[in-house]
């Protein structure tokens, strides 16, 4: 006795099976998400991980100026360096350029971005204040900075020299030409933070706000319990971002 396949005694053609469905989904599937994220895996690539592996590799030669190549080397400029007796200074001093960049933008960028977000007259022109030293070039903001810090003729000089006191030596002394050079990245970089920070703010849901008042709780405990918390992804994203920045000025001081 034969049996056959339902499909036939209707007179229909079998259909495919339900493992070809299913790789033809899947296909499908995967073309899509080449097709949408295949340009940003080229550029990310070519612009971040390439020059990233190049990079190691430039790091792993000897590659003097004016000399006509370059000598491998291998990692003899890593055991160079970390075994050089002006390391953990240079470390310390990163890292106090770090968190004094990274932590003082973030708390002066939130405090802006509270003031700005109230209702104050000439609201908009402030807000545009702020965020000029930002859009600034990096020679534009060198220029400004030694004029206000020139130990003979700056602006810090000469309000000094009305109560009678000397200008420190911002450009001989360390610690000095450290302080200067956090001031100058924290006066460029806030304005983008306070402006990140606004922007979070204004996403905050205001129903929120007024029921925790409704409540009874005071500003203090509204911002501390609700608006920190969910402004929390957008500290995330300027701690990295923020962190960035100061790595790259640092890199350029030192240079």
């Amino acid at each position: 006795m034969t049996s056959t396949h339902p499909a036939l005694e209707a007179g229909n053609p079998p259909g495919p099976p339900h493992r070809t469905i299913r790789n033809v989904r899947k296909a499908r599937t995967w073309l899509l998400f080449l097709l949408l994220a295949g340009p940003n895996l080229a550029l990310l690539i070519a612009f971040t991980y390439k020059p990233l592996l190049e990079s190691f590799y430039y790091s792993t030669l000897q590659w003097n100026i004016g000399s006509a190549r370059a000598i491998p080397v291998g990692l003899r400029n890593y055991t160079d360096w970390f075994g050089n007796a002006e390391t953990p200074r240079v470390l310390g001093i990163t890292l106090v350029f770090t968190a004094a960049t990274v932590g003082g933008g973030l708390i002066l960028g939130l405090a802006l971005a509270v003031l700005l977000n109230r209702k104050i007259r000439l609201r908009g022109p402030a807000r545009t204040i702020v965020v000029a030293p930002y859009v600034l070039s990096g020679v534009a903001v060198g220029l400004l900075w030694l004029f206000v810090f020139d130990p003979n003729f700056g602006i810090v000089a000469a309000l000094l020299k009305l109560i009678g006191l000397p200008s420190p030596a911002w450009y001989n002394d360390p610690g000095w030409a450290l302080a200067m050079v956090i001031i100058v990245q924290l006066w460029k970089n806030v304005g983008y933070t306070a402006l990140i920070y606004l922007a979070g703010l204004q996403a905050v849901p205001t129903d929120l706000m007024e029921a925790a008042a409704l409540d009874g709780a005071s500003p203090a405990a509204v911002f501390r319990r609700i608006t920190l918390p969910l402004l929390s992804p957008t500290t995330f994203f300027l701690s990295i971002t923020t962190l960035l920045s100061s790595r790259r000025a640092s890199t350029s001081s030192r240079q």
